[in-house]
């Protein structure tokens, strides 16, 4: 099909129309996209906090667990030396929900021996989270219970916590403002530019409690020796401050 001077003419301008338009996209991207990277500019810095908290609490994971020839003599056994272990407790002021069953468990022992696959007894386990609110007796406590339950007693693990960290917290955020602060203006002044005013705060870490240095706190018992030590409460703050225009 041939096609007229006047059609040829309006063809060609719809094409260079779009490429205008084209053209015209492609640069508001490119603007926007300078914008983005070089629209804030200034100084930015990490601040740091961190302050060490001697723990309040002591949480330890205990369970009993008892083996016998069938499941009913199993279970018996288990729930009569888990019961101890709670009446022992509360006896010591340590009651739900600072005692909390954790787990039950019931499976069968196998024997092996002949290649074949023999049910040969029922293991039984109650398995416990004790949180202790008095630091200097976790370590009779623990020798209590042990002795309470005897050779079906299982000692999974200890750990010193903070009850209410919030205001630990809090002062690590004021250090960590404080940090970033210090480092910004000290930046400014190397530079010979004046700091202005932040434009972006972000705390980019979860507040974290970690071991530190061990405390002038020591287990007075007889028993198992309890150092709590204390732990390392920090934040990190990302800050950036815009730079003052000087005249």
């Amino acid at each position: 099909m041939l096609l007229t001077r006047n059609q040829v003419k309006g063809v060609v301008l719809l094409v260079v129309c779009f490429c205008l338009s084209l053209t015209a996209c492609t640069q508001g991207e490119e603007n926007k996209y300078v914008h983005d990277v070089y629209g804030d500019y200034g100084i930015a810095v990490t601040g740091t906090g961190e302050i060490s908290v001697v723990p309040d609490i002591a949480v330890f994971y205990v369970s009993s667990e008892v083996e016998a020839k069938n499941v009913t003599d199993a279970t018996k056994r288990v729930s009569r030396a888990s019961q101890k272990i709670i009446a022992l407790l509360n006896s010591k002021g340590i009651t739900a929900p600072d005692v909390v069953t954790s787990s039950v468990n019931i499976s069968p022992r196998y024997d092996w021996s002949r290649d074949v696959q023999t049910v040969v007894g029922y293991i039984a386990s109650v398995s416990m989270q004790i949180t202790v609110r008095e630091i200097a007796e976790v370590g009779q406590i623990l020798d209590s219970v042990i002795e309470a339950g005897g050779n079906t007693i299982r000692l999974n693990g200890l750990r010193f916590d903070i009850e209410d960290r919030t205001k630990y917290i809090v002062l690590a955020r004021e250090l960590a403002a404080k940090d970033a602060r210090d480092r910004a203006e000290q930046l400014a002044v190397l530079h010979g530019v004046k700091l202005g005013q932040p434009i972006r705060i972000s705390e980019f870490d979860t507040p974290s409690y970690s071991p530190y240095a061990r405390a002038e706190m020591h287990s007075h018992s007889d028993g198992l020796p309890i150092e709590p030590g204390s732990l390392a409460v920090s934040v990190s703050l990302a800050v950036q401050w815009s730079i003052e225009e000087t005249d």
